[in-house]
């Protein structure tokens, strides 16, 4: 299995539609967009989630094929209020993944310890966390395909 990370430090989750692009060229046969965060302070949780359907509506528009997943958006620790926002834009992802049929990554297992100092970013061990949750689904999509 050949696996390519792609990151846009600071992209909202409009710009994914211009970044999924050169990917799709490619026709992967598994794609995860990790978006919503850089979103969180000026979006709504229905706002964000909308968004994010965007770019995976038009992913699978593109490429009916492609098995898509989400990630979750990562707790927060900078400011309470953002805090509660990962949570409705989680629940509302779980809705939106379940009635799009795409797969949802989840990181429960991912707490405030593992961010850093800011509270906004994940730690050394947030990331490996993360980088677990997201080899777990791949590799549980490998086997079912």
């Amino acid at each position: 299995m050949k696996i390519a990370v792609k990151t846009f430090p600071g992209a909202k989750t409009e710009h994914m539609i211009h970044y999924v692009k050169p990917t799709l060229n490619k026709q992967p046969s598994q794609l995860i967009i990790h978006v919503g965060t850089n979103d969180l302070s000026s979006k709504s949780p229905t706002k964000i989630v909308k968004s994010i359907s965007v770019p995976g509506d038009a992913i699978k528009t593109e490429d009916p094929k492609t098995n898509l997943t989400v990630s979750e958006v990562i707790t927060r620790n900078d400011e309470e209020v953002l805090a509660d926002k990962v949570n409705l834009v989680n629940e509302h992802l779980d809705t939106l993944c379940t009635q799009r049929n795409w797969g949802l990554i989840s990181h429960k297992n991912s707490k405030s310890i593992h961010l850093n100092g800011s509270g906004k970013h994940l730690n050394r061990q947030g990331f490996a966390i993360l980088t677990r949750n997201i080899k777990t689904q791949l590799l549980h999509n490998h086997t079912i395909n």
